[in-house]
């Protein structure tokens, strides 16, 4: 009876061991296999983190092949932004260039948000000023996980925008062992910006600086080829223009010269003093025409200078009829001039040149005959306005725009007697205009301070 009671004794404690053990090896198990499941979601993570590397490497070459498809700065900047948002998973970036005419100054080219585009105009910062200045000025690259604690950042752009900035990172753009300008890339969607992103920023900020140079090269080298051809053009109008203006008394200057020459000995006194002073008159026009090329020539360049002083209009009026004595003759001009004039303030040969050139005008294209009237009136403003009015075929409101602009033409004649004209009133304090209906004539006038 004994023995039976201790054998069921030792079968109890084996099946106690056998218990322990299996729950031993059960935590034993749970213990391998949260491991395995760690080991899993690691090797996920690692195979998430190469194929992300994979999908960023992917983008770099391909964005790089991109960049370099094309020399519009423009299309190249566009073409940069969303690349680098989309590797960063940022919310935006933007390109910042130093200005072309001050070197202290970065311009915002543009700007990308991935839900909608953005391009601003005059988004600036001075060289060293916000986060993007400092990366200019120094030529390092920077993270900024909390712009509240960065004293670098300049909230003033996130004012003009009305975009908010919570961190940033920034690279500079190099060519030529020159910082030309700034990648910047805002606001991580997922996590914080680390060194790895700045890495990705960094080499895209490499290999498209140069791109961007170059395409900033070749946008200068096209505007300078549309400046020199502009040139080219005025400069061919302006000799265009000088042919035509000096062919006239030139041609009459030899005419008088070859009556003189044929009939020197049997002309009366009367008629010597007659042709000299034709030809006199005549030089004096040529003489006249390149003073006015040589202003528009120098414009602006050229200072303008002299003593200002009340001016007896009347005498002003008659001295610029005397240098048209025969343009007036040959056209029959009828000329009707008022009675008084208001005495301005002024500089009496600039007037005189300003009213040569309005009245050359009027009876140029005037009608046939040219009527040309002179007028002036007190504005009550403290300033005189003279006119010239002239009964012409008027002008469109488009042709009345751009009249007095440097190049100006009329019926395809360049015009720089107005150019130099509004020039002249211009630096005497006045204005210039016209007044024109198609079929009604024109009225060209300027205005004077009022003397007194």
């Amino acid at each position: 009876m004994g023995g039976k009671f201790a054998f069921r004794r030792d079968k109890m404690n084996d099946q106690k061991k056998t218990v322990q053990q299996l729950v031993a090896e059960l935590a034993e198990m749970r213990q391998r296999l949260a491991e395995l499941e760690s080991l899993e979601t690691e090797r996920q993570r690692a195979e998430e983190a190469l194929r992300s590397r994979d999908r960023n490497l992917t983008l770099l070459g391909q964005a790089g092949q991109d960049l370099t498809a094309t020399l519009d700065l423009q299309q190249v900047t566009e073409q940069l932004l969303p690349v680098a948002t989309e590797i960063i998973e940022a919310e935006g970036a933007s390109v910042w260039l130093r200005d072309d005419s001050l070197e202290s100054w970065l311009v915002c080219r543009t700007a990308y948000h991935y839900s909608y585009k953005h391009s601003p105009v005059d988004l600036r910062v001075r060289s060293g000023q916000g986060v993007a200045g400092w990366v200019a000025e120094e030529g390092e690259s920077v993270i900024v996980r909390d712009v509240q604690e960065e004293p670098r950042f300049f909230s003033g752009i996130d004012e003009q925008t009305g975009f908010r900035t919570t961190s940033l990172l920034a690279a500079p753009l190099w060519s030529r062992d020159r910082v030309i300008g700034v990648l910047e890339v805002v606001n991580k969607r997922r996590g914080e910006f680390d060194e790895y992103d700045l890495l990705l920023v960094e080499a895209l900020a490499a290999s498209s600086a140069s791109v961007i140079e170059n395409a900033r090269l070749t946008e200068t080298l096209r505007q300078r080829t549309v400046d020199l051809q502009a040139c080219y053009k005025r400069m061919s109008e302006l000799s265009r223009a000088l042919a035509d203006d000096l062919r006239g008394p030139l041609g009459l200057i030899v005419s008088f010269a070859q009556v003189l020459e044929a009939d020197y000995a049997t002309l009366s006194e009367e008629e010597l003093r007659h042709y000299l002073h034709a030809i006199s008159q005549r030089g004096s026009e040529m003489v006249g025409v390149i003073d006015d090329l040589l202003a528009v020539r120098d414009e602006p360049s050229r200072e303008m200078t002299a003593e200002i002083t009340s001016l007896d209009m009347a005498i002003v009026v008659d001295e610029a009829l005397e240098r048209l004595y025969y343009m007036i003759g040959d056209r029959d001009v009828d000329i009707a001039l008022p009675e008084t004039w208001p005495v301005a303030l002024g500089h009496g040969p600039w007037i005189e040149e300003v009213w040569v050139n309005y009245l050359t005008n009027g009876i140029k294209y005037g009608g046939q005959p040219p009527r040309v009237e002179l007028g002036a009136a007190d504005q009550g403003d403290g300033t005189v306005r003279f006119w010239v009015c002239d009964n012409g075929p008027g002008l469109a409101p488009e042709e009345q725009v751009r009249l007095f602009a440097p190049g100006a033409r009329r019926e395809g004649e360049f015009e720089m007697g107005l150019t130099l004209a509004r020039r002249i009133v211009e630096k005497l304090g006045g204005q210039v205009g016209v007044e024109s209906e198609v079929g009604q004539g024109s009225l060209f006038y300027f205005t004077l301070p009022l003397a007194g």
